[in-house]
């Protein structure tokens, strides 16, 4: 398992990455980039596991840090037509500023958030595989968030029970209770705002 963790512009964020098989590659990715204006995550997951899963997926990430700066529509128009003839990916892209935050996904991509209420808010990413059919793109947006999770299909959450957001670092080990671990490769991002 590969488990990083950052502390951005007042946010403490989790990136936790495990293949289905020890020591093969994982098709799922994650990562975080900070910008001048917030903070843009982003989740992978290559279609299916191995090598030729963990190739569509790094080909996405690798295209995500090329043209991080667009908006998240351009974003994923390019990262379509640049891993093209790969297996094709599931992508789940949240843009934090300041007050708001912004959503886009495509796929098998799970998100939730808190928001500053404590009321548990989920959306949905469009059915669509980035590289072979990708459906017309809606940025959705949510205001005063204050933690987030996002997680590929190799895991099944029970993270909606959780009460104190203080125990973030233990809901980010996918050996823990609150995940259900499926036969897929596996990808977790959690954030969580403080102060």
């Amino acid at each position: 398992m590969n488990k990083r963790t950052f502390v951005i512009q007042g946010w403490n964020i989790i990136l936790t990455e495990q293949s289905m098989i020890d020591e093969a590659p994982s098709g799922d990715g994650v990562l975080v980039i900070e910008m001048p204006d917030g903070i843009l995550l982003s989740i992978v997951d290559g279609l299916g596991h191995g090598t030729e899963a963990h190739y569509a997926c790094q080909c996405c990430l690798t295209e995500v840090i090329a043209h991080y700066d667009l908006e998240m529509i351009d974003l994923v128009k390019i990262v379509h037509d640049r891993i093209k003839g790969s297996r094709g990916v599931a992508i789940g892209l949240l843009k934090i500023n300041e007050n708001t935050v912004e959503w886009l996904g495509v796929g098998n991509i799970s998100i939730f958030m808190v928001n500053g209420e404590h009321q548990y808010l989920s959306s949905f990413s469009q059915s669509g595989i980035v590289g072979f059919i990708l459906p017309r793109l809606i940025v959705r947006s949510f205001k005063d968030i204050r933690n987030v999770v996002l997680f590929t299909d190799g895991l099944i959450s029970t993270w909606d029970q959780i009460q104190d957001w203080n125990v973030m670092p233990d809901i980010s080990d996918l050996s823990s209770s609150q995940w259900k671990l499926l036969n897929d490769d596996k990808a977790l991002i959690i954030g969580s705002r403080y102060g």
